[in-house]
Order: C-alpha cells, then sequence, then structure tokens
C-alpha cells in the first residue's frame, strides 16, 4: 500500500487539477495508513492544503504549504 501511495502522489502532484488533499471522508480508515498516507502528501507534495478526515486520528494536523506547520482547521 505505501508503493502505491507514494506513486500515485508523485504521478499526479502536478496536476492542475488536485487543489488538496483529503483524507477518507466516508468510512473508517486505520491510524497507521492515515498516519503513512499523511506523511507521504507532506513529504511529496507540500503545496497543496491536507485536510484530515472528517474524525481524524490526529486532530488538528491539517497543513498549511508554505507555512511549515500543522493547523486546526475550520
Amino acid at each position: 500500500m505505501e508503493r502505491g501511495t507514494v506513486d500515485i502522489i508523485k504521478r499526479y502532484r502536478n496536476h492542475p487539477a488536485i487543489v488538496l488533499y483529503m483524507a477518507m471522508n466516508e468510512g473508517e480508515t486505520r491510524e497507521d495508513i492515515y498516519e503513512m498516507w499523511r506523511k507521504h502528501i507532506l513529504g511529496l507534495d507540500g503545496t497543496r492544503i491536507h485536510i484530515p478526515r472528517v474524525r481524524s486520528p490526529t486532530p488538528g494536523k491539517a497543513f498549511r504549504p508554505g507555512s511549515g506547520r500543522t493547523f486546526q482547521p475550520g
């Protein structure tokens, strides 16, 4: 799953239609999968906002590009 995540981010990170990344907005994601996904988004594409899923296992870990820090969305 991790290789697929990296491949997808690298393949589409420069696509003009990608405005932000959002974790699953339906269903549940295991925390280890969520954290792996978030780590690769922040590491491979720091130009777009990352919004945690609706019920984030790590609340407040959205990322504002260019700031180098997370913020609480809303």
